[in-house]
């Protein structure tokens, strides 16, 4: 296996940060993998001919004289920057998007001149906190800090790079504002803003939120109908995400004008094969060319095989032949990228065979009506002790390692890997499964790192029984993390103390009932609770085993002691719990509820005055009829809640998702909805009127409606207009 590796090594230059081109000029941010010219015993010592092909890589502004194929393409991406701002580049994977813009359009623009160029990929991991977040705001700062700060030096410019990521993501700073500056730097410059593989906004970014925002950003301080814009914006995305994009009404406006880049023609594929070739006096075996035609097929997604089999043709040829024997031996284009796999596993002993199957699951991220793409990964979750294989697999020319802001990452050298290589295939489809399960305790575990290791975040009952019979199941293939690791075992300390603390509770009931002192105990048990409830800081986290005990449960929520006024019930976990609904007309006030998860909770018909819902979790709850009055509700998610008839009054409501189709009848008074502008699922039942709106704060095209409904009978039985609407806010 160690010669194997040595006769990879240094196959890939490395990145470079800043990659330079023409005379003088760079494309910052952009770490470009180059392989070196390969070789074998057929070719002579003297013959020093670099290999014009360029295997699973995309072409890159330095390989601009070997990439053919596209001319047509890159012309018309070249006018369209003359003439837009904001240019969508959607192809199939493996359609060589990133070629045509790297190898094709950079070239042209740094010739003509006046251009500045970076670079960036929106699921770059921002590591905070021992936590590793994609973060689209930390990517797009890290391209711009370069241009917006020039003189600053590495270690700046990553302190520059956060800080200019909060900034643009509070909107403290417009992105505007960075261009603006940068156009100071760079007088009489236009700056090329090349965001690759942008489909990583879907795959990797999970928050629908933090997706709307970053697109908004984009759409609002780039796209224009102008001509003469000082930057252009270049996307290059994966079509079959072009309905994740299309499902957001902003974006999908954008890409009514994008560049599709479809299928080469048979002319086209042949200059692909013969004209790299032919500017080394390299010549094709006749008929050859004919047959490496016939069996691309008609596949945009096939190029990547096209490539990679040229790429071993060329170190298999006789002198300046490439010779019909070597396309046999390398297994033709369908089979040449197979067996150069299957050749590197069969050198791996099985212990190392099982540790490469558990690196590449680690690198695929399973497809939701989509294919299965590749994932970046960060050294920390591989592991450092496996990291010394994650380099033989990158001299292998398998996965591609990067140093992407002082972070080591690895991802699988191409998709086309993980659609054609059988092994790889087999691996996903037996673990599949397990793959999702791993996942998705991963994410939850994240988010417990997140919120400080809150113990409101900890699995309990049917979840924390998967994740340890997941645990102690034999899932060699997928390797849990440590981090997972330690939040199952908290989750089941929390447990093993819970089930305690219950057992305690019933054996003072019992003492109690057998002294027929039941009424006194109950009363005394309730006050006691309620106490800890009113006077606790939001800080005693261990008040979850409680509230959520069957006993507790009963005294707290029955109809007799429900209300709950007053009481410190934030940051706690308290999902499918609270159920008020045989207490209509309940009225509730100072009630904190602030980082509680609320999932399943049932409130119809209570109101709720100065009550604290910020960052609460309503996924799923029942609030037919419930009034919030004064009460923040920052943050919160009403994901599928049940809000018809709901009244919101004297409420500034901001970040709020209403991902939810029950919002008939609701009602807002007096309100600042200005935050909602954006959420196009509330605006549209806004202008329809099935949202009653009066006295409230509105803006863009719905400023006309804040009075509309004042005067509407379900809203005039709760205020006294006008005079109600002259309170302030």
């Amino acid at each position: 296996m160690a010669d194997e590796m040595a006769q990879y090594h240094s196959q890939v230059d490395g990145e470079i940060k800043g990659l330079s081109i023409g005379t003088g000029n760079v494309i910052y941010n952009y770490f470009y993998s180059h392989p070196s010219p390969t070789t074998n015993e057929d070719v002579t010592e003297t013959d020093t001919l670099p290999c014009p092909y360029r295997g699973l890589f995309h072409f890159g502004p330095k390989d601009a004289e070997y990439f053919f194929g596209r001319d047509d393409s890159i012309k018309k991406l070249y006018q369209a920057t003359q003439t837009r701002n904001f240019i969508p580049v959607l192809g199939a994977s493996g359609s060589g998007k990133s070629s045509v813009v790297f190898a094709g359009l950079v070239p042209k623009l740094e010739a003509e001149g006046s251009w500045q160029f970076t670079y960036f990929r929106p699921g770059v991991i921002r590591k905070d906190n021992k936590q590793e977040i994609p973060d689209p705001f930390y990517a797009l700062a890290t391209a711009l800090v370069p241009l917006y700060v020039p003189d600053a030096d590495e270690t700046e410019q990553l302190k520059q790079g956060r800080r200019l990521a909060e900034s643009l993501r509070s909107r403290e700073i417009l992105l505007s504002d960075v261009i603006t500056r940068i156009q100071r730097h760079y007088p009489g410059d236009r700056l090329l803003l090349i965001a690759d593989q942008f489909e990583e906004l879907y795959t990797l970014c999970t928050d629908p939120k933090v997706r709307h925002q970053f697109l908004d950003i984009l759409i609002d301080n780039i796209y224009t109908p102008s001509a003469d814009s000082p930057l252009v914006l270049v996307l290059t995305m994966r079509a079959d995400f072009l309905g994740n994009a299309l499902s957001y009404a902003s974006f999908a406006q954008v890409l009514n004008d994008d560049m599709k880049l479809g299928a080469m023609n048979h002319t086209e594929l042949r200059d692909v094969i013969e004209k790299p070739a032919q500017k080394l006096g390299v010549t094709f075996e006749l008929g050859l060319v004919e047959t490496i035609l016939d069996d691309v097929e008609d596949e945009p997604g096939n190029l990547p095989l096209l490539e990679f089999a040229l790429t071993e043709l060329w170190k298999g040829r006789k002198g300046k032949k490439i010779t019909h024997l070597a396309y046999q031996d390398i297994g033709k284009v369908q089979g040449a990228l197979t067996r150069h796999a299957d050749r590197i596993l069969s050198k791996l002993t099985p212990e190392e065979t099982k540790a490469a199957q558990r690196i590449f699951l680690k690198l695929v991220n399973l497809g939701e009506g989509t294919g299965d793409t590749r994932r970046q990964v960060t050294q920390a979750e591989i592991g450092v002790s496996n990291w010394h294989f994650v380099k033989q697999l990158a001299d292998n020319r398998l996965v591609v390692t990067s140093d992407t802001n002082n972070q080591e990452t690895v991802e699988v050298i191409h998709e086309a890997l993980i659609r054609n290589w059988s092994q790889l295939r087999e691996w996903i489809d037996e673990s599949r499964e397990a793959m999702r399960t791993a996942r998705k305790i991963e994410a939850e575990a994240k988010e417990w790192e997140t919120q400080g290791r809150n113990k409101g975040y900890l699995l309990q009952d049917r979840r924390l029984r998967d994740a340890k019979e997941f645990m102690q199941f034999d899932h060699t293939e997928v390797e849990l993390s440590e981090l997972v690791k330690d939040f199952i075992k908290a989750s089941q300390w929390k447990q093993r103390r819970s089930g305690f603390m219950e057992i305690m509770l019933v054996f003072v009931a019992l003492v109690f009932l057998l002294g027929s002192l039941r009424v006194a105990f109950d009363w005394s048990a309730i006050m006691l609770v309620k106490h800890i409830l009113i006077q606790d800081t939001c800080t005693n986290h261990w008040l979850t085993d409680w509230v959520k005990s069957p006993l507790l449960r009963y005294f707290l929520w029955s109809q007799e002691h429900q209300n709950i006024s007053n009481m410190k019930l934030c940051k706690l976990n308290l999902s499918g719990v609270i159920d008020l609904s045989n207490n209509p007309g309940l009225y509730l006030e100072n009630v904190d509820f602030s980082n509680t998860n609320l999932k399943d909770s049932k409130f119809p018909e209570i109101h709720f005055s100065d009550s604290n819902f910020t960052n609460a979790e309503f996924e799923d709850a029942n609030l037919q009829n419930t009034h919030f009055m004064s009460s923040p509700l920052d943050k919160a998610n009403f994901k599928n809640a049940d809000l018809k008839n709901a009244v919101f009054s004297n409420v500034t409501p901001k970040q709020i998702s209403f991902n939810t189709n029950k919002l008939e009848g609701i009602i807002f008074i007096n309100s600042d909805l200005s935050d909602l502008a954006n959420d196009e699922n509330i605006t549209k039942k806004i202008s329809s009127g099935s949202i009653k709106i009066c006295c409230s704060k509105l803006s863009g095209n719905l400023m006309k409606y804040s009075h509309r409904d004042c005067k509407d009978p379900k809203v005039s039985q709760l205020i006294d207009y006008p005079a109600y609407c002259k309170t302030p806010r």
